[in-house]
């Protein structure tokens, strides 16, 4: 016979698990499933009913008291494992005090879930250095340094032109680089160079000093202007110079002093923290820089930074596959009118 208050109290216990279980699915509905070493679960999790009376047991020796209750373990309701209710048949005293109250003739228990093995994907490694021949741009006819892709390398990209074609069927393009704006220092709107293309950039060597020492290298890179803006007569604009700056591997721009300007660069692409730049020390001799005491930055895409007037600074591109493209804004200084009347 089947103890009715401990099945109460399981049921109870079970519903309440269901509860919780519910309100945890609804919080992290977005959740992805656990990985299993098993597989993919491949068919839906049968079930198989158990009587009751197979949880039974028996005393095994004689004279030792031993319940007569039946004990099973708690059910997986995530396996949708649940009891079997029945008319109970109780007779006597118990029929008449339990009534109709139906009681567990048995169980559905979850059968094995059904898994399917997933294929593992080998990948081939050449010389055991743990990278993909296809993948990593290997190849075995040109062991050349500028075909390998290092795994902190920036990945590029092409991407094809956007489609503007609704666009320019609505509002009007300009295709050159200049625009009506109005002038300050003229006051009155004027005609002036407000976009510069890079596909329209005139680009020049920078020079190689002689006193670049030998284990240097003779990589320069390649400068070129986009605006240069000279200081308005009112004494209210200040004057500026941009430009891009591009630094092949191994390639230096060698030390070199903003005098009375200021210099603002910006770094749009690099391998990261490839980019050296370092400043000259303020307590050198007439600010020169010198490479023992500079004081030195690794710098990747995205980084700025500043040279203020009075101080010197080099860069250095250390990758040995990846360009440096950078933008950089030379600051006029502004002189007062005496100044210039006196200067001039």
């Amino acid at each position: 016979m089947v103890n009715t208050d401990r099945y109460k109290h399981t049921h109870t216990r079970h519903t309440h698990t269901q509860t919780m279980h519910s309100k945890k699915t609804k919080k992290n509905k977005y959740a992805t499933l656990p990985v299993t070493p098993k597989g993919v679960q491949s068919g839906p999790i049968e079930h198989e009913y158990v009587p009751v009376t197979d949880y039974k047991k028996t005393p095994k020796e004689q004279g030792l008291r031993r319940s007569n209750r039946s004990k099973i373990k708690p059910l997986a309701f995530w396996k949708n494992e649940r009891p079997v209710f029945g008319a109970n048949s109780a007779t006597g005293y118990l029929k008449e005090a339990m009534g109709a109250m139906p009681v567990v003739m048995g169980y559905e228990k979850a059968m094995p879930t059904p898994y399917k093995k997933r294929k593992i994907a080998h990948r081939n490694n050449h010389d055991g250095a743990g990278m993909n021949k296809k993948k990593k741009g290997y190849n075995n006819n040109n062991n050349s340094s500028n075909n390998i892709q290092y795994q902190d390398e920036p990945v590029i990209v092409e991407q094809k032109p956007f489609d503007a074609r609704k666009l320019k069927k609505k509002f009007d393009f300009h295709t050159g680089q200049e625009a009506t704006m109005w002038d300050e220092s003229l006051e009155e709107p004027s005609e002036m160079k407000v976009v510069a293309f890079a596909s329209k950039a005139k680009s020049s060597e920078l020079p190689l000093p002689r006193s670049r020492k030998k284990h240097e290298g003779k990589v320069v890179g390649t400068a070129s202007q986009s605006f240069n803006v000279p200081s308005g007569d009112n004494d209210v604009s200040i004057g500026y110079i941009m430009g891009n700056l591009c630094l092949p591997p191994n390639a230096i721009k060698d030390p070199e002093s903003t005098g009375a300007c200021s210099q603002v660069f910006t770094v749009c692409s690099c391998q990261p923290k490839s980019l050296e730049v370092a400043f000259g020390d303020p307590a050198e001799e007439d600010g020169n820089f010198v490479p023992e005491t500079a004081q030195r930055f690794l710098l990747s895409a995205g980084d700025q930074f500043r040279i203020p007037p009075g101080n010197a600074y080099r860069l250095h591109n250390h990758s040995k596959t990846t360009d440096s493209q950078l933008a950089w804004t030379i600051i006029r200084p502004k002189y007062s009118n005496e100044e210039n009347s006196s200067a001039a």
